[in-house]
């Protein structure tokens, strides 16, 4: 396992060439995961979430298939937390 790192706003849209809007739009639309709560008014993003709905995106997948992509990100997540919970 690789260590976790977190991106912040302006990072994301730097990488992504995008404004505010459209990554909202796009979470809303489940085109790109939702941001975790780093607490109080501070969210990120995880760097291999951000690296992986790029990597879709490069590859040319359609807008359903990143769709299906960012919903295994979203499980992955689960998924991580109870491996950690269960000592795997």
């Amino acid at each position: 396992m690789h260590p976790i790192s977190i991106q912040r706003k302006p990072d994301v849209l730097k990488q992504l060439g995008i404004s505010a809007t459209t990554l909202h739009v796009r979470i809303n639309t489940h085109k790109f995961p939702p941001p975790i709560n780093l607490g109080g008014r501070a969210v990120g993003w995880l760097s291999s979430e951000v690296e992986a709905v790029i990597a879709a995106m490069a590859a040319g997948d359609q807008d359903y298939t990143l769709e299906q992509v960012v919903t295994l990100l979203i499980e992955k997540r689960a998924t991580t937390l109870r491996g950690l919970f269960d000592g795997h």
